[in-house]
């Protein structure tokens, strides 16, 4: 028993003497991880981020948490410190909301990688959200329900769009804010089409 003990204290990415691998933990009677979920709740400058897990008895838990810059050195960062904590064994699949922009780089870097993906419209976590017991939101909080979403459903993996349709996207926000002058809530052609009627 106390050989168990000593080995649920190993985490994956430890550096463990003599020939370890974690293919032991089903050897030894635990329970096998089918699902990991990386919840990203993206903000302009920062990516908060929690890590959750599923075993095959449907247990699931948030077993980790930390914040990132929504940067290209925070995507890596992420990703080396998402390979650390996993389980090679089970899939891990990245679940974030689409925040206008603020998500797309992140996107665009963790498909070029080949990981898993999922973005979310945001109506849908927030109706998640509202489904469980908390009272205040936080970054933190939001991606936990992130997770938790992720593990519980099934989600479809994202589609980078074709080219085409990202020009055609970046070229409507430049029209869209090119109209504006400062402190205007609509672009001014609209605002002189409604002064003529």
């Amino acid at each position: 028993m106390l050989q168990v003990q000593h080995i649920q204290n190993i985490q994956p990415g430890d550096k463990t003497k003599g020939d370890f691998h974690f293919s032991l933990f089903k050897q030894i009677g635990m329970k096998r991880l089918v699902k990991q979920v990386v919840g990203i709740d993206v903000a302009q400058n920062e990516l908060v981020v929690s890590l959750g897990r599923m075993d095959e008895q449907l247990d699931s838990e948030v077993f980790a948490h930390k914040i990132f810059p929504n940067t290209a050195k925070g995507f890596t960062t992420l990703l080396a410190w998402v390979e650390k904590l996993t389980n090679t064994e089970a899939g891990v699949r990245f679940v974030m909301e689409a925040t206008g922009v603020y998500h797309e780089a992140l996107a665009y870097f963790l498909a070029e990688r080949g990981q898993e993906l999922s973005v979310v419209l945001p109506n849908k976590i927030s109706n998640y959200f509202r489904t469980l017991s908390i009272k205040t939101i936080t970054d933190k909080t939001a991606s936990e329900a992130i997770v938790r979403f992720g593990l519980e459903r099934k989600l479809e993996n994202w589609q980078r769009p074709k080219s085409l349709f990202k020009r055609l996207r970046q070229l409507t926000r430049e029209r869209d804010q090119g109209g504006r002058t400062h402190g205007d809530k609509e672009p001014t052609t609209r605002r002189a089409k409604r002064s003529r009627s």
